[in-house]
């Protein structure tokens, strides 16, 4: 039996209803955090527990349920009249109205909830006690298998009851000696539906668990949410079991009843706790109005009530500027005034962006990119969002700001207009401005570029043209080209010289130089030495052992590791870093307004780092990982403070598997996207470093950076819960290609609450296409992009390789050599056309999930386990 119902409907009640529940003496209630319950854990405490002797059994632990217990964990009343189950017809007149209104004799908990939010506005209802209370008996005391509420006990209520004087805890007791009849422990369709919050709260609270705290500052219904039990579940199972932790006394509320007492609002922990409950409310609700009212402006943008929503929407952060304005006037006393910032957009641009967004949209219907700007906290430390600047003013700049103004007001009085199509008006207004000798200064309100990329637009001063209006992400559909195929037909020739001559003959070991190797975990080795054949030298001069991928700031790869990307194989860490390279190189360069992205190397989480064993030095890994993030950037001290950064990306390599944590910093939250389906460990902060999951240990280092930095989300980031995204295409035991999954998803993330489409098919024919297709692109990408400095000696080498393997007998070749260039090269072609084929035949034919089904269901997980 679940809460969620509960839950749901306390998080909606107004002031008027809450002050109702108070006077039922049911003020403690209104503290419910927790909607669900796992299953495995709830299984265990029910199996456990004995209602005779009225314990939870653990063995040599025994936990007792009495009134103290029922008392604490849930806050109910102890004294009053007592209510007793009666099979005689009730003469309550209420009783009978408020089951008039329901239309039938089975009620269920929904339909209660339901009529509590339909009746909110109604001031004076009087059967809104009789609401609450079902609500609550069906939801946390008993209810029928069927799921509707069982009312015997409303037979004890006349019109003289004081519902305001009934003792619960009597009530909840009685009913826990009578929850176990009927339940049987393995029984496929017996279900429990006794007391189960209560039972589990006991249990929860009166148990220690490595996973969390041992001190307890809020009550067992406020600190226990869905996410922290499913982490203790976890935890308990691959720690021994459950009911492996030492007994401890239940927690006491020193607050009492909210009835008792009316917090003061302008205390600190008052208004914290009141903030994380409006702002959790915010973000669950703010997703869903902006997505429903772009809907109704692209089909319904002249109506009047639309515009009114649109009005209100405007209206909502009406107190920004007072906000804004107190901040002003409270901070910064003892230092001087700062120059402001721009780092906000108006309200106007904010909802003109609506309808801006729209008409593109509706000339681009594939189009899924759709930006949402959000409010930030104005913080005088963060840089300005400006694509390009210059430190000083100039008069040539002020030109330019004037012509931006001109072209600003002519966009705003265009926005209600349909847009021309992107490809005829990309920069078309921003061109006319740009003038020789003219600094023209674009602000991004969403999140700064890279100073980096600032600094060479000063040194240019314009001599270049803007760069692409959004950065070109890779097509999952689109096959290759030829330049991408001469390279990948590249690719396959080195993997072919290496296995050639990983068969020749061996030959004793002499001292030389490292030859480097790409191990099954992951990580290449080297093992120094150079191997040599009786016949011939196999070593370091072979093109598989040059560089194929350099950076500008040194980091190498030799070709051997690219070859990983090759279908079938591991993908090793140095290909990843290579795309973490590439992928900040090309956010120094992009002008949308897309979250700003920092991507961490493979190796800067190391090891070290997540398997720590016995006591370790957590201050040299904050240290180590401090040097690797100075590493990641370059060596560039204006970015150290991440301030610049809307996202953080992070790939992890963990017991042979790729995944990513996604740190957004505009709204603090932390996500895991993996394509494999199945859990992972998440501890909170407040257990030792040991004890962590490896999210958690990711997510300790980084809030240990940033708040040595003084960034601004440090307090935020630390209280954020971790969690798992939910992706449809997750497989079930395809490892081999996670590399390429996480390499996807480090693309097209771009904040929790955007959209996060990476175009993967849940069909399993079409996906292993779509992954060899990526495979291809990527590599390619990653060895002619303008982030690897050699890439135009490796497209020419490329292309001498190709052109030399189509030679015939006739040019001087020996027969075997033509037959093996000439088999390789047909290979790749049926390769090519195969993928292409099944990527073509995608939109225009049905295909079937491994077990032969047609793939209709969308959350359908694909499988390999054939």
């Amino acid at each position: 039996m679940s809460p969620k119902k509960l839950y749901e409907t306390i998080n909606v009640l107004t002031k008027s209803q809450r002050a109702e529940v108070r006077k039922l003496r049911l003020g403690h209630l209104l503290k419910l955090r927790m909607d669900e319950i796992p299953k495995k854990l709830a299984h265990f405490v029910v199996d456990r527990f004995d209602p005779k002797d009225m314990v939870i059994d653990l063995g040599e632990t025994k936990l007792h349920i009495n009134a103290d217990a029922v008392v604490k964990v849930l806050g109910l009343p102890n004294s009053g009249v007592l209510l007793e189950s009666s099979k005689k017809k009730s003469t309550s007149t209420l009783v009978a109205g408020w089951k008039a209104r329901y239309g039938t004799t089975y009620i269920s908990p929904n339909q209660v909830s339901k009529m509590i939010k339909a009746e909110r506005k109604h001031t004076q209802n009087e059967y809104f006690k009789l609401d609450f209370i079902s609500l609550m008996v069906g939801t946390l005391f008993y209810a029928m298998r069927s799921g509707s509420m069982m009312l015997d006990y409303m037979k004890s209520i006349d019109d003289n009851t004081d519902l305001g004087n009934i003792n619960w805890c009597k009530f909840m007791l009685s009913s826990l000696k009578e929850c176990k009849k009927g339940w049987k422990r393995d029984g496929m369709n017996s279900w429990f539906v006794g007391p189960l919050t209560c039972l589990v709260l006991v249990y929860v609270d009166g148990t220690t668990c490595g996973a969390f705290p041992q001190d307890r500052v809020v009550p067992p219904m406020t600190f226990w949410t869905k996410e922290k039990l499913d982490a203790r579940q976890r935890y308990e199972l691959e720690n021994g079991g459950f009911g492996k932790g030492k007994k401890r006394d239940l927690y006491v509320d020193e607050k009492g009843d909210e009835s008792e007492v009316e917090e003061d609002p302008t205390t600190l922990k008052s208004c914290i706790d009141e903030l994380e409950d409006a702002f959790d409310q915010m973000e669950r609700g703010k997703g869903r109005v902006v997505k429903v009212l772009k809907a109704a402006v692209a089909k319904f943008k002249n109506e009047k009530k639309v515009d009114d929503f649109l009005q209100r929407y405007k209206s909502f952060f009406t107190c920004v500027d007072d906000i804004t304005e107190t901040i002003r006037e409270t901070t910064f006393v003892n230092e001087p005034e700062a120059e402001p910032q721009n780092v906000h957009h108006s309200l106007d641009e904010v909802v003109a962006n609506i309808v801006r967004t729209v008409t593109e949209v509706e000339e681009h219907p594939k189009s899924s990119k759709m930006s949402k700007k959000r409010k930030r906290v104005k913080d005088p430390s963060i840089p300005s969002f400006e694509l390009l600047s210059s430190s000083q003013s100039t008069p040539e700049s002020d030109a330019g700001e004037n012509k931006k103004k001109e072209v600003l007001k002519a966009v705003q009085m265009d926005a209600s207009k349909k847009a021309s199509p992107r490809k005829n008006t990309k920069n078309v207004e921003a061109k006319k401005v740009l003038k020789k000798g003219t600094v023209t200064k674009f602000t991004r309100p969403a999140s700064p570029v890279f100073p980096k990329y600032v600094k060479l637009a000063e040194e240019n001063r314009m001599k270049k043209p803007l760069a692409d209006y959004t950065r070109k992400e890779v097509d999952i559909n689109e096959p290759i080209d030829n330049i991408e195929k001469t390279l990948w037909i590249y690719l396959r020739k080195m993997f072919r010289d290496k296995k050639v001559d990983d068969m020749k003959k061996p030959a004793k070991v002499v001292k030389g130089v490292g030859v480097v190797e790409a191990s099954k975990d992951g990580t290449s080795k080297s093992n120094a030495l150079v191997v040599k054949d009786d016949r011939k030298s196999v070593g370091p001069t072979t093109s598989y052992m040059q560089p194929i991928f350099e950076s500008a700031h040194g980091f190498r790869t030799q070709a051997f590791m690219m070859t990983t990307m090759l279908t079938g194989r591991w993908v090793v860490d140095d290909v990843i870093t290579c795309w973490a390279i590439l992928m900040n190189h090309e956010e120094r360069v992009v002008t949308n307004n897309m979250p700003k992205r920092l991507y961490l190397h493979a190796r800067t989480i190391t090891d070290e780092m997540i398997k720590v064993a016995g006591s370790c030095n957590v201050a040299a890994l904050c240290e180590k990982f401090k040097k690797n993030i100075k590493y990641v950037l370059e060596d560039r001290e204006d970015l150290m403070d991440l301030k610049c950064f809307d996202l953080v990306v992070v790939p992890v390599f963990e017991n042979r598997h790729y995944y990513v944590v996604m740190f957004d910093m505009r709204n603090p939250s932390v996500e895991v996207v993996d394509n494999m389906d199945e859990e992972f460990i998440c501890r909170d902060v407040g257990c030792a470093y040991i004890d962590m999951g490896t999210p958690a240990k990711i997510k300790y280092l980084l809030f240990n950076y940033i708040e040595g930095v003084k960034h601004p989300i440090a307090k935020f980031l630390l209280r954020t819960h971790i969690s798992r995204k939910k992706v449809e295409w997750s497989t079930v035991d395809n490892d081999t290609d996670c590399g390429v999954f996480a390499m996807r998803h480090m693309e097209m993330y771009k904040g929790r609450y955007e959209p996060f489409e990476c175009g993967f098919s849940l069909a399993k024919d079409v996906q292993d296409a779509q992954l060899t297709n990526l495979r291809m692109r990527y590599a390619t990408k990653i060895m002619s992009s303008p982030s690897n400095v050699i890439a135009a000696d490796i497209i020419k080498v490329a292309g001498d390789a190709i052109a030399k393997m189509r030679l015939t007998t006739e040019d001087g070749k020996e027969p075997d050599e033509v037959e093996e260039d000439n088999a390789l090269l047909s290979y790749v072609e049926e390769e090519c056309e195969e993928v292409e084929r099944k990527l073509r035949d995608v939109t225009v034919k049905k295909t079937r999930n491994v077990d032969g089904t047609e793939a209709k269901s969308k959350g359908k997980r694909v499988s390999r386990a054939e």
